[in-house]
């Protein structure tokens, strides 16, 4: 990135988008200069184009923002302002290279989860018979065997979500992969999630921090006669929407179109309800 006097009046920092991904999303707040007078706002930019703001003091904003090639990112610190960055992922739609077909889709095989001896387990290690940590979905655990190892061990490569909570537990799962949410939302893909939603750990409900991606190699997952599987303490179903044998597969193209706009639709009115909070405060 190029800096250019950042943290002085009128700073930024900017950097040439890769052309590898589809659209950026940044997490960022900004430090009001309480000792001078004019407003400070900080701003997002993309090919020149504002996406994004944060202003007076607002600590945290996440945006997401489409790009194309050679485009520039610019974050950008207007009047006595402090722009603090989070974080900035560079994201796609779909998992280069390839289409995912039936059961192409899950966890990746770092993931670990917990045997009834105590000790844990990396996914892409589990064997036939294994006992590993299960939910209910209900708020019970118990320790159940593998029944079931849909895949083999491999290098297939594919786009993680990385979702992080608020006390730090993180989990890498394709974006087409079940898990349940809290109160009445019932079981949906991880693609549908934002930022502030809430999820089920081990140690109860807990809220989404922070969303970001990564390309890796190696998808695993593990069937147990209970509904849903613990992995890296966060409660998850063993099934995706390809690999679901309650849920007939779509064709995958389509289905990434449908969980996108569904995603944005969402995105949308929470951040519109997070516009209607701050207005009120």
């Amino acid at each position: 990135m190029t800096f250019v006097h950042p943290g002085q009046p009128n700073g930024y920092i900017e950097t040439t988008l890769p052309n590898y991904g589809d659209f950026i999303r940044v997490r960022f707040g900004n430090v009001k200069c309480f000792q001078c007078s004019t407003t400070a706002t900080t701003h997002v930019m993309v090919a020149g184009d504002t996406v994004g703001t944060a202003t007076n003091g607002t600590t945290d904003v996440t945006i997401e923002a489409s790009y194309d090639t050679g485009n520039k990112l610019r974050i950008a610190e207007i009047g006595y302002s402090f722009a603090n960055v989070w974080s900035i992922d560079i994201c796609t739609y779909d998992v280069p290279e390839a289409k995912i077909s039936m059961p192409g889709a899950c966890f990746h095989g770092d993931g670990t989860v917990l045997l009834e001896t105590g000790l844990t387990k990396r996914l892409s290690e589990l064997s036939l018979g294994d006992r590993i940590q299960t939910s209910d979905g209900q708020g019970g655990f118990s320790f159940n065997p593998v029944t079931t190892l849909p895949h083999a061990n491999n290098t297939e490569r594919a786009v993680f979500l990385i979702l992080t909570t608020e006390t730090g537990k993180k989990v890498d799962m394709t974006s087409d992969h079940f898990i349940p949410t809290c109160g009445n939302k019932g079981e949906g893909m991880a693609g549908e999630l934002v930022i502030g939603d809430c999820i089920i750990t081990v140690d109860g409900k807990e809220t989404l921090s922070e969303i970001s991606s990564a390309v890796k190699n190696g998808v695993y997952t593990a069937i147990t006669p209970d509904k849903y599987i613990v992995v890296d303490r966060i409660v998850v179903s063993p099934y995706s929407k390809n690999f679901n044998p309650s849920r007939p597969a779509e064709e995958y193209d389509n289905f990434r179109l449908e969980l996108e706009k569904k995603r944005n639709r969402k995105l949308f009115r929470h951040k519109q309800k997070s516009r209607s909070v701050e207005m009120l405060e």
